[in-house]
């Protein structure tokens, strides 16, 4: 597996917020919110206890032992944050998304909370993995609008779901088999609400490296704009990851 990762803070904002992981066959990224610094802490403390939290398994664990592990690794960090924020009236309200992805033998596991997104490119097609935790996204789910008209609405950036606002949370699972050639992409909203799948898809198959993709997708969404962070991880899969 091949990788490369960028974070930028973007045009507007004075911290960056969004922090990511590349850890082995863990990689992960994460979009914090709060008060004055509480999501850039947010973030770095929900990734830092995730990955001590999920170990990895040991490399002949079951399907299930990994979607138990990774659960459980994203209740801790949830956990951690949510008691961190009450232990200091400035981090009250703080969380941070999370999706984080994990290969083992042939699959890959993706946990998500919030609006990061994981991708799929496989042959030249993108394919979004995840569904985002927010308002529209949940209106999309419903068919009660599509992504050109979530991209505009009003309540776009509402969160259904983070680390750290509730003293427990529901985490979705994803399981995808992988096969050689495939790229797998994990980014914070600040590059998805900025450019649209079918963009996002176009940059990476433009470029044979993958940092020269990566430097494509966070010029693009300075590009459009730039008023997020902007964070994203991109793997490859080789053959030699599948024997």
């Amino acid at each position: 597996m091949r990788l490369a990762s960028k974070s930028d803070i973007g045009k507007l904002r004075d911290i960056n917020e969004d922090a990511y992981l590349v850890d082995g066959s863990l990689f992960a990224v994460a979009d914090g919110m709060g008060g004055h610094r509480a999501g850039e802490i947010a973030s770095e403390l929900g990734l830092r206890t995730f990955r001590e939290a999920f170990g990895p398994p040991e490399p002949d664990a079951s399907e299930d032992a990994i979607l138990m592990a990774i659960k459980k690794a994203v209740d801790q960090a949830n956990t951690v944050i949510h008691a961190r924020a009450a232990e200091n009236k400035e981090y009250k309200g703080m969380g941070t998304t999370l999706t984080a992805a994990f290969f083992a033998r042939g699959r890959l596991y993706v946990a998500q909370v919030g609006d990061s997104r994981a991708y799929l490119l496989r042959a030249g097609v993108i394919r979004q993995l995840t569904t985002d935790h927010t308002l529209v996204g949940e209106m999309i789910a419903k068919g009660e609008i599509d992504e050109e008209i979530a991209r505009i609405h009003p309540l776009r950036h509402v969160i259904t779901r983070a680390l750290g606002t509730y003293a427990a949370i529901e985490s979705e699972v994803y399981v995808e088999e992988l096969a050689p050639g495939d790229k797998i992409l994990l980014c914070s909203d600040g590059l998805s609400s900025k450019v649209d799948n079918d963009a996002i898809g176009r940059i990476v198959n433009d470029y044979k490296s993958l940092i020269g993709a990566i430097n494509g997708l966070v010029k693009a969404a300075l590009n459009a704009g730039g008023e997020d962070n902007i964070t994203a991880v991109l793997a490859e899969f080789t053959e030699a990851d599948f024997v």
